[in-house]
């Protein structure tokens, strides 16, 4: 999904890409989500779940300019890039 201020994808249970420090980035489960590890973010998750409607990996952002690493063990994943 796509509008004015923000892109919504569905991740590769393994995901790398460069952004500039500040990013605003939001991890969205569908359903439930295991296995959660990032780095490069202001709030990284260590082997840990996002279930929606209970605990989402909203309003974190990139740490500072580089790569941010998501993978995941199991479930679906989306991933929220804002720009507004």
């Amino acid at each position: 999904m796509l509008d004015d201020h923000s892109r919504i994808f569905l991740l590769d249970q393994t995901y790398e890409k460069w952004y500039p420090a500040k990013t605003p980035l939001s991890l969205i489960p569908v359903g439930t989500v295991s296995g959660i590890r990032t780095s490069g973010l202001t709030y990284n998750l260590s082997d840990e779940s996002l279930q929606i409607g209970y605990r989402t990996g909203s309003s974190n952002e990139a740490a500072q300019d580089g790569l941010v690493k998501i993978s995941y063990t199991s479930g679906d994943l989306l991933l929220m890039e804002c720009w507004d």
